[in-house]
């Protein structure tokens, strides 16, 4: 379909995504374990600094995740 770096980077995305599915629904059970365990840490405390910072890297990958997952979804529906 398209030449170049980026259709043959969406190629092998879209080509695995299943895989990518699997990684954000991963993501997302490590956030909810995180956002029940942080209200039981001490503000102020580097775990509590730890916790908040995982929590903002995981928010951050699964959008990015999720974006990915929604052009393979669009570049699917597009070539049929």
């Amino acid at each position: 379909m398209d030449e170049g770096f980026v259709g043959r980077f969406w190629n092998v995305v879209c080509g695995s995504v299943q895989y990518l599915v699997l990684a954000c629904s991963l993501l997302l059970t490590m956030l909810v374990i995180l956002l029940v365990t942080l209200p039981l840490l001490e503000s102020g405390t580097g775990s509590y600094v730890i916790a908040v910072l995982d929590t903002g890297i995981i928010v951050i990958a699964l959008l990015i995740g999720g974006a990915m997952i929604g052009v393979c979804r669009y570049r699917n529906a597009n070539d049929q």
